[in-house]
C-alpha cells in the first residue's frame, strides 16, 4: 500500500507541474485510476472484524 501511495503521490505532483493543455488529461486519468486503486487496497487490508470505515475523524465514527 505504501508504494501504491506513494505512486499515487508522485504523480500528483507531475500533475501538478504540467501546464494545462492536451499531456494533462492522461496524467489526470492516471492519478484517478491510483486514488481508486488505493481506495480499493486500504478497503481490503482491514483485519477480519474491523470495518473500513473506522478510521476515525468522521462525525459520529470515533477512533479506535
Amino acid at each position: 500500500m505504501d508504494t501504491k501511495r506513494a505512486a499515487c503521490e508522485a504523480l500528483a505532483i507531475r500533475l501538478g507541474q504540467t501546464p494545462e493543455g492536451a499531456d494533462r488529461e492522461p496524467l489526470h486519468q492516471a492519478l484517478t485510476d491510483c486514488r481508486t486503486e488505493l481506495v480499493r487496497l486500504e478497503a481490503h487490508s482491514h483485519p477480519p472484524g474491523e470495518h473500513g470505515h473506522d478510521h476515525g475523524g468522521e462525525p459520529g465514527h470515533p477512533a479506535h
